[in-house]
């Protein structure tokens, strides 16, 4: 039975290789636009929390709050659960920025990679204090490289005394070209939506990224940049504390309440399923008519050579077998050269400049397709040779 599905499938191997080739297209279809879908919600889930709670979208400039840390600006208020900020480090090195997250926005989200690993893998408890550098920075993982911090001892209140300190930074990994980073952009609209809480690389120098708490443990000074921050108030704060706590930050810089950011991200993001679905609606509709359109010719055109089959003995179900072979191989041709597609772009640096990938998504999105391809070129044999006996065709076809 198997040599006779691949002598089979080689008489009809200029349909079969259209076929593959057709369908190729269509999962390539279906990888750039569940890439477009799944680039889009990764950038919302990190910070879903924040943007589905109470709380604040906001610039607070430094110079009115002053040199604080989330920690103090929590104490100070502790109407405010989490914040969502990268602080500025008191160090001189030779970086354009240099920046610091707290652990739980380190694990929180993590940018593309060029090599190595994000701050989230590393044990930040450990005495080595790690470092993330942008691909601008020339470095390499493993290097060590020193910044100089500048800080004051507690009795010296009116600052006259620095003391400088060199700290090493072991580099443990290298951020993508253009990867995209929490708090790194600037430009604060009263329009931004979820996507604007994060900057990409290229907009800016070199950069550096640390951890807070490995800073903190080395005592190195850090406080409040004035990029952008989310604020997230306790799930038990008054209306009247959120309240004062609003009139408070827009003192501070411009803002822009929770409910009206996480209405400017659901409509963005409901416009982009709008361009997206129909895509993904017409190559359905394409997959089934085109599949069930070319199996039906298929099969009208070889139901003679299934009769001769028939009286030499083989039942329906071992001619539907046939068929389905033939279906299953050129469905496994047409994976394969979607395979070499998106290898070949990839290598040749297509891709680089897109958000196209393949990912856990894309393929199981594809798999379906698969197997909508493979059952409907299924759905003409089992209707025609079930309508007639195979023996009546051949005989119709004699006749």
């Amino acid at each position: 039975m198997l040599s006779l599905g691949f002598k089979e499938f080689q008489r009809r191997i200029f349909t079969n290789l259209f076929v593959a080739l057709q369908l190729a297209v269509i999962l390539v279809l279906i990888i750039s636009a569940s890439s477009i879908l799944f680039y889009r919600t990764s950038f919302y889930s990190p910070l879903k929390d924040y943007i589905e709670g109470n709380g604040m979208y906001c610039q607070i400039r430094t110079e009115t709050l002053g040199a604080m840390t989330e920690k103090d600006i929590k104490q100070q208020y502790p109407v405010i659960e989490s914040i969502v900020s990268a602080n500025a480090v008191d160090a001189t090195s030779g970086f354009s920025n240099m920046i610091a997250y707290t652990d739980d926005t380190i694990n929180m989200y993590e940018p593309n990679m060029e090599s190595g690993k994000w701050l989230s893998e590393c044990d930040l408890s450990d005495d080595t204090v790690f470092g993330v550098v942008s691909a601008k920075s020339n470095l390499s993982v493993g290097d060590v490289i020193k910044i100089t911090s500048v800080r004051y001892d507690e009795d010296d209140y009116e600052f006259q005394n620095p003391i400088y300190e060199d700290l090493e930074i072991q580099i443990v990994g290298i951020l993508n070209d253009n990867a995209d980073v929490l708090c790194l952009d600037d430009y604060f609209s009263y329009d931004d939506d979820y996507r604007n809480m994060y900057g990409n690389v290229e907009d800016v120098g070199s950069l550096l990224i640390m951890s807070q708490s490995q800073l903190d443990s080395k005592q190195v000074g850090h406080s409040l940049s004035n990029r952008k921050q989310l604020i997230k108030y306790k799930s038990d704060a008054s209306q009247q504390e959120i309240d004062e706590m609003n009139n408070l930050l827009r003192g501070l810089g411009p803002t822009v309440e929770m409910k009206e950011f996480y209405n400017n991200s659901q409509n963005y993001f409901y416009n982009q399923m709008l361009k997206i679905v129909p895509l993904l609606i017409c190559t359905v509709l394409l997959i089934i008519v085109s599949t069930i359109s070319i199996s039906a010719l298929t099969i009208k055109n070889n139901i003679k050579l299934y009769s001769i089959y028939y009286v030499c003995g083989s039942d329906r179900r071992q001619c539907l077998t046939l068929y389905f072979f033939n279906s299953a191989l050129t469905a496994l041709i047409g994976l394969a050269v979607t395979y070499i597609i998106m290898n070949i772009s990839n290598i040749s640096g297509i891709l680089g400049q897109t958000v196209i990938q393949i990912t856990n998504g894309g393929i199981l999105m594809s798999a379906v397709a698969i197997l909508l391809h493979i059952a409907c070129s299924m759905i003409m044999p089992m209707v025609l040779m079930n309508n007639k006996s195979l023996r009546e065709n051949i005989t119709e076809n004699n006749e």
